[in-house]
């Protein structure tokens, strides 16, 4: 009854009430015209319906797609029965390889030959998936939800420890039941970290507690704990309980737990909690450290996980034994040599730091257990803790607990603790040794911090707190220090391990510190707390970035037009940021006073029924009270500037010599008053008065128009009445651009 409800539930196109018997259900489906012949169409609508629900993706093509593509004949005879426990099945560990690879991983659940049955499965499941032929996948799919149904019976279904079988256009993608997205009471129980998957239009990164190795076009990554599988178009990710090994043309690694196989097109990479061994000409071997493996099209770079799995008991050696692995496109380079000079007594924090594996269509960087490497096409950063995931258009980069790599067309590298990683379009930074400097004692509290993920329209920087290589004992208050993201609007900052990223449009995670977002149109600065400004150099912990460079701390990021200054130095297009006066002002157009119209207008409301309450307008009102409150209660803020009457040689001759004090008010940027009075609260009352006055007529307008400052005239947006005309303001007090 359970499962008739849930599946009911997913399936919305038969208006199931709440209480649906399984008769009632049939006999819906039977109405609305669906013979035994052609059931496997409605099957895998069924299916998808109730992944989608959960996953929240679009139903509406996934089912259209469904439609036209499945064959009729694939599961005509299966009785409604099956399908449900097939549904089942398949919502808990069903991607075309995952779900197979994991029963083969779990112990206990077969003997040899059906393992090796799922394993030959798997190979040709992914095969079919990373063909990416619609029909043919979707067949598989089926025909393999059939075999797991038959094998049931003799093989108790085990649900994967940490994984949800959740589907994308083509193929699943396993995310972890912790995760906000998997809603349904299939998926078994995640452990305590939620790892949230990322969506983004091509491609995702999955993230896991333990080490997550996310691929674009192939393989998966299974943590021990919640692995959420990310998710693309073309690809499967197959995640595997205790380690995964994924393998590639070449070589394979197999650690010491079960490694299910998982294939890509050219190549796969291995993330083993343990051991991961990731190459795709030549096999490296990892460390004991978890060792999270990226992947490309092209070739796969194997970071050693000792890499960033920095020491915490003897950080002095983290930087000789850091070796970030670099990539370009023609060649794979493996740091594991290097690497493997750091100890495994540090790896005991570095498992649990979540390492995601980022993946680029030209290369991908692995960086170690505690690094997370990031995508340029889609990527997404999973700490241990709550990871936000970051959607980008075309590219993010993902900042880790403990280090962040991030990769652009060219290679960078990933020190062992924090390393902030910047990216520009036609380039990677690399990142300095100095940095490798920054100790593990640090990234203790950072593996739990979430890492969230940046989003930007064309790139996005990580910064890591820890990143000025930081000390010991300094770096323990440096990861919790919150470093903000500065988010501009042709890029974002994401900012690392004890720091949540904030997003437009995607989560931010809180860790223990908070993350103030900082936000400017052509670049943001962030201090140790959120800085604001339009123009200003980046403070260190946080990567301050402009629309045409990003300086990081101790990692040059150079932009397509520009390399960027030492370790604090940061350019907006337009100007440097040490010299925010000298800037253009661009001219007001009537789209500036267009976009503040609609605030007025509700101000318009607010006075009026202020003056309502106090019986209209009078000399008897405190005008500048009710003008205070009406702007308040429109949740806005009443401008008040007061200058001495003398230093204005614009104003009107005429006034006496006791009214010294002139006053200016402005809302939103727009000028509303001025008034003279012998005090500034004189002044105030005078200048509130005439502002209310303009809110006495049909309607209040913002315009355009010229004033008077110091002996020049410039452009300034005015509240005006109906009948008002533009001519005869008085002078502003302040520069109105200033202002604006």
């Amino acid at each position: 009854m359970e499962k008739v409800l849930e599946m009911a539930e997913g399936i919305k196109v038969t208006d199931a009430p709440a209480h649906t018997t399984r008769d009632e259900l049939v006999a819906k489906v039977k109405k609305r015209g669906i013979s035994s012949s052609n059931e496997g169409v409605e099957e895998p609508c069924k299916k998808r319906a109730v992944d989608k629900s959960r996953d929240s993706k679009d139903v509406g093509n996934d089912a259209k797609l469904a439609k036209t593509e499945v064959s009729k004949e694939t599961e005509s005879m299966l009785p409604k029965k099956e399908e449900k426990d097939a549904g089942k099945d398949s919502e808990r560990s069903l991607t075309s390889s995952t779900s197979n690879q994991e029963k083969s991983t779990v112990p206990g659940t077969g003997t040899e030959t059906k393992a090796a049955n799922y394993e030959t499965t798997a190979k040709h499941n992914s095969a079919a998936a990373s063909a990416s032929s619609g029909t043919e996948s979707k067949m598989n799919y089926h025909s393999n939800m059939e075999t797991k149904h038959e094998k049931k019976s003799t093989l108790p279904g085990v649900p994967p420890p940490a994984v949800a079988a959740t589907k994308s256009s083509s193929q699943a993608s396993a995310s972890a039941p912790a995760v906000a997205a998997t809603k349904s009471s299939a998926p078994a129980s995640a452990p305590p970290a939620a790892a949230p998957a990322a969506k983004s239009r091509s491609q995702a990164s999955a993230s896991a507690p333990a080490v997550a190795a996310t691929k674009s076009s192939a393989p998966a990554s299974a943590p021990p704990a919640a692995a959420p599988a990310a998710k693309s178009r073309s690809q499967a990710s197959a995640s595997a309980p205790a380690v995964a090994a994924t393998k590639s043309s070449a070589p394979a690694s197999a650690p010491p737990a079960a490694a299910p196989a998982a294939k890509s097109r050219s190549q796969a990479s291995a993330s083993a909690p343990a051991v991961a061994a990731t190459k795709s000409s030549a096999p490296a071997s990892a460390p004991p450290a978890a060792a999270p493996a990226a992947k490309s099209r092209s070739q796969a770079s194997a970071s050693a996980p000792a890499v960033a799995a920095t020491k915490s008991s003897a950080p002095a050696s983290a930087p000789p034994a850091a070796a970030p692995a670099a990539k370009s496109r023609s060649q794979a380079s493996a740091s594991a040599p290097a690497v493997a000079a750091t100890k495994s007594s540090a790896p005991a924090s570095a498992p649990p730091a979540a390492a995601p594996a980022a993946k680029s269509r030209s290369q991908a960087s692995a960086s170690a257990p505690a690094v997370a490497a990031t995508k340029s096409s889609a990527p997404a950063s999973a700490p241990p803790a709550a990871a936000p995931a970051a959607k980008s258009r075309s590219q993010a980069s993902a900042s880790a607990p403990a280090v962040a790599a991030t990769k652009s067309s060219a290679p960078a590298s990933a020190p062992p603790a924090a390393a902030p990683a910047a990216k520009s379009r036609s380039q990677a930074s690399a990142s300095a040794p100095a940095v490798a400097a920054t100790k593990s004692s640090a990234p203790a509290s950072a593996p739990p911090a979430a890492a969230p993920a940046a989003k930007s329209r064309s790139q996005a920087s990580a910064s890591a707190p820890a990143v000025a290589a930081t000390k010991s004992s300094a770096p323990a208050s440096a990861p919790p220090a919150a470093a903000p993201a500065a988010k501009s609007r042709s890029q974002a900052s994401a900012s690392a391990p004890a720091v949540a990223a904030t997003k437009s449009s995607a989560p931010a995670s809180a860790p223990p510190a908070a993350a103030p977002a900082a936000k400017s149109r052509s670049q943001a600065s962030a201090p140790a707390p959120a800085a604001k400004s339009s123009s200003q150099a980046s403070a260190p912990a946080p990567a301050a970035k402009s629309s045409s460079l990003a300086s990081v701390l101790l990692v040059a990021s150079k932009s397509s037009s520009q390399a960027s200054a030492p370790p604090v130095a940061s350019k907006s297009s337009s100007q440097a940021s040490e010299n925010p006066a000298k800037v253009s002002w661009k001219p007001l157009t009537s789209e500036d006073a267009k976009e503040r119209q609609p605030f007025f207008n509700r101000l318009y409301k607010a006075v009026a029924w202020k003056l309502v309450a106090v019986g209209g307008f009078s000399p008897n009102v405190n005008h500048a009270e009710l003008l205070n409150s009406s702007i308040q209660s429109v949740k806005a803020t009443l401008d008040v500037t007061f200058v001495p009457l003398k230093e204005l040689a614009d104003l009107p001759q005429n006034k006496s010599s006791h009214e010294n004090i002139v006053c200016e008010l402005r809302c939103k940027s727009v000028y509303l008053g001025t008034g003279c009075g012998k005090s500034k609260e004189n002044a105030k009352a005078i200048a509130s008065r005439e502002a209310l006055k303009l809110f006495l007529k049909k309607k209040v307008i913002v315009k355009i128009c010229k004033r008077k400052y110091k002996g020049r005239e410039i452009e300034d947006l005015v509240l005006l009445d109906e009948e008002s005309k533009p001519s005869n303001l008085p002078p502003a007090l302040r520069n109105p651009q200033e202002i604006l």
